[in-house]
């Protein structure tokens, strides 16, 4: 079977997050062939609208966030390029 190289892969997910969520300042995070080899695994993150927490103070109003950068996986078919799913993908945040 002949591997798609993963810029493909990445391009492809790209167009898929931009398609279905119109996000902004998509970056790439991870990329990944899975261990048999059929598809790239791809991570990305983007800028979209935060979830708007109601303001309990002047000081709260002020900071709040006015977008949140989330992470999605993307499973690319390593024959086709064809994306085969978004999921949510969690990251752990080091605090220092």
């Amino acid at each position: 079977m002949t591997i798609i190289p993963a810029k493909k892969a990445v391009e492809s997910a790209i167009f898929y997050f931009a398609d279905i969520l119109a996000p902004e300042d998509i970056r790439l995070e991870e990329v990944e062939l899975s261990d048999d080899e059929q598809y790239w695994l791809v991570t990305l993150s983007a800028l979209v609208p935060a979830k708007q927490v109601a303001a309990h103070n002047a000081l709260a109003e002020v900071f709040k966030k006015s977008h949140e950068r989330i992470y999605k996986l993307f499973k690319v078919s390593a024959k086709s390029g064809e994306v085969k799913s978004m999921k949510i993908r969690e990251v752990e945040h080091i605090d220092g």
